[in-house]
Parts: C-alpha cells; structure tokens; sequence
C-alpha cells in the first residue's frame, strides 16, 4: 500500500513521464522498502526519482549530493542500473553516524541491493568539489548542506554544470525542520522550471 502524499503538485509542459504504479510496483521494491524503513523519503518522491532516471540518456551523468542512508542512490541504480559508472555520489562523511553518509550508502546497498554495482563514491565537500567539476550534468539530487549558506552555495557551484533540459531535484524542499531551504531554492531557481513537487522534493528544468 502506497502511502499517502501530503503535497502533490505537477505543472503544466511537465516532461512526457511521471508516476504510473502498474510499471513501478513491480519494479522498485528496495527502494520502496528502504524509504518505508528509514523514513527519509516517501514513496512518492520516490517514483519520483524513478521516473526521472527512467528517462534519462543512455551513459547520463547523475550527481548525488549528500549520501543520507543510501535511498536516492539506490532508487537511481534499481532503475538504471546501466548508469552506476556515470552515477557520482558526493558526502563529506565516510563513518559511521547517525546522519549519513558514504559508508551507509554502502551498508544499504550490502544489505538490500547485493547484486546491484555502487556508484562511484566520492569523500569531500560538495562546494569544494563543484569548483572543479567537469562533467556535463543530466540529472542532479541535491541533498546536502541544509543551511542557507550551503544551499546558495551548492547552487552557486553545481547548477552551471547541469545541462540545458537537465533537471534538478531538491530533497527537504519544504521541510518545516530546514526553513531555509524552500525559499533560498525558489529565489536561486527563478529563471528555470519547477514541473512538481511531491511531498518534500522539488523538481526543477533547467532552461
């Protein structure tokens, strides 16, 4: 049973994909399972995610900013598992902590997805790493730094490398814990394209 969605809002000239339960249900059960489990993500962010690496190029470049418990990197590879070599998950934790990080990423894909490649696991900060990044960008989670100055920060630094029609996904838009993501998020995206928010994530176009 698909749990419920508190906020689901989808704009008008959204992409050609979105949420289809027949075609999912039968697909992504990890990471279904691991968001019921933990908690961090709802389901429908979630298919969310799904829909979107779903569309993406073949070899598209996907970013993860901020590891958590492994859920967005395990939603991208069960969908796609083709693109685990072009799939880059950034965290500045590589221990274990209760707030995430590159070695949980890894224990969740052990534990949940063994047969399923990990993404390329990168140690360090994301603004740090955004200033010398050079590869085009199909599809970037923003997940990381949840505190005005980072999320400037990480747009400052990471959008220029997303491509033009690329998108970007913004988790804990919205989220009355982190009050400054939402409208730092809506001053620095302006010029591009929200097409939904679902629950707590904000999906943008890049024009």
């Amino acid at each position: 049973m698909f749990t419920h969605s508190r906020r689901f809002i989808r704009r008008d000239g959204a992409p050609g994909f979105w949420i289809d339960r027949a075609n999912y249900d039968r697909f992504e059960g990890h990471t279904l399972a691991l968001g019921r489990s933990i908690g961090y993500m709802y389901d429908y962010e979630i298919l969310l995610l799904l829909s979107i690496v779903r569309s993406l190029p073949e070899s598209a470049v996907v970013v993860v900013l901020g590891a958590g418990v492994g859920t967005s990197a395990m939603g991208i590879i069960e969908a796609r598992p083709d693109l685990s070599a072009t799939t880059f998950t950034i965290d500045v934790r590589d221990d274990d902590n209760p707030y995430g990080g590159l070695m949980n990423e890894r224990n969740a894909f052990r534990d949940i997805m063994p047969g399923y490649s990990l993404p390329n696991q990168i140690k360090g900060d994301t603004h740090e790493i955004g200033k010398t990044w050079d590869k085009p960008i199909d599809f970037l989670f923003v997940d990381a730094d949840h505190t005005r100055a980072g999320v400037i920060k990480d747009i400052e630094l990471w959008k220029p490398h997303v491509k033009h029609g690329g998108f970007i996904l913004f988790h804990d838009y919205d989220h009355g814990f982190w009050p400054d993501i939402k409208p730092v998020v809506d001053k620095e995206m302006k010029d591009d394209i929200l097409i939904a928010v679902v629950d707590i994530s904000a999906l943008y176009k890049i024009k």
